[in-house]
């Protein structure tokens, strides 16, 4: 595996490998303080920050979502999320797996052809 470029958001990543049918929705545009969403992005859970993003795992009846937030500001994307194992939760979309490992303190992101990037949690913040 490989750190992504320094200065790539999660979602600018997402658009440049092709991954058009995700939801990347700029936070401005919703008329949404982005450091708000970034603070309060839903009820109970917890979220954890990387160089680049803010990934909150939120509580819902039909299951868990997986909130990805670029830190620039620049989109976000919301998922199903799945926990295959104690402190590891999964989401895919077209062909992307996003696997939050919180044993190895890792955000991974496996593209459809099976390469990997991925980047340190840096804190958990819980809710």
């Amino acid at each position: 595996m490989k750190n992504l470029i320094p200065n790539l958001s999660l979602a600018i990543f997402a658009t440049l490998m092709g991954l058009t049918s995700i939801a990347i929705v700029p936070v401005a545009a919703q008329g949404i303080p982005v450091e708000i969403t970034r603070r309060f992005p839903c009820n109970g859970g917890f979220a954890v920050e990387t160089f680049r993003s803010v990934i909150s795992i939120c509580p819902g009846a039909n299951g868990a979502m997986y909130v990805g937030e670029a830190k620039d500001g620049s989109g976000y994307i919301n998922l199903s999320a799945t926990s295959p194992e104690d402190q590891v939760y999964v989401s895919r979309n077209s062909g992307f797996t996003y696997t939050l490992n919180l044993k190895e303190q890792k955000l991974i992101i496996t593209t459809p052809n099976g390469e990997s990037f991925f980047e340190d949690i840096l804190r958990v913040i819980n809710s």
